[in-house]
Order: C-alpha cells, then structure tokens, then sequence
C-alpha cells in the first residue's frame, strides 16, 4: 500500500469531520482532506484497513479509547508558539518588563486585565 493509493470519500471525510467537530470541536474543512489522510496513512496502512470507513468503526468500536487518542493525536498540531522561541523571551524581558517597571515606578496602575481586554499590548 502506497500513500498514493489511499482516498477518503466524501462520505467518509464528512463522517469523520462531523464526529471530530461534534465532540473535540476541532474543524476539519474541506481543504484539511489531504493533510488528514497523510496523518493517518501510517495508521491504515499497518493495521491493514482498506478503507476510512473501516478504520473509522474500528476507532468507534474500540472500547480501550486508545484508537480514539492515536486518531486526535494524529490530526491535532500539538504546537505552542508562546514562550517556545527565543524571542519570545526576548520580547518579555526587553519590552514587557521594562513597561511594567517603568509603570510600576510612576505610580500608574500599568498594564493589566482591562488591556488585554481591550486588546492593548505593551508597546502601545
């Protein structure tokens, strides 16, 4: 089996994004449809499904839930962007900071909940 070889129907890919938008509220578009089937070509391809269809009541058969975890897992990018870089730290320490000092030196409230609220960061 090649990953060239695997297709998800229509139905099926409107089957599968139903039922992971239903319950883990993730929306898998249309445009999702290739990335979901690279992802999850390993997965048929070692347990020997022929099709989505079979592998996704294998998934809703499976009482262990552990075929429900590899599948999110599979789909979902497991990425933070924040605090990961350096110039994440960068900016705290060179921006965020030195506001906050400064704010906390004159006496002025500074940056707080009502800001992030209104959407206002540091630097404005």
């Amino acid at each position: 089996m090649d990953l060239r070889d695997i297709t998800i129907t229509d139905s099926e890919f409107r089957q599968l994004s139903t039922f992971i938008k239903s319950n883990y509220g993730i929306n898998l578009k249309e445009k999702k449809r290739t990335l979901v089937i690279a992802r999850l070509y390993n997965i048929l391809k070692d347990n020997n499904f022929q099709s989505f269809s079979e592998y996704f009541d294998y998934v809703r058969s499976d009482k262990t839930g552990e075929a429900l975890s590899t599948l999110i897992n599979k789909i979902t990018t497991n990425h933070t962007f924040f605090m990961r870089e350096p110039e994440h730290f960068d900016y705290l320490r060179n921006t965020v900071l030195p506001y906050l000092k400064k704010m906390c030196k004159t006496g002025i409230s500074g940056y707080g909940a009502p800001d992030v609220q209104q959407g206002r960061s540091p630097t404005q």
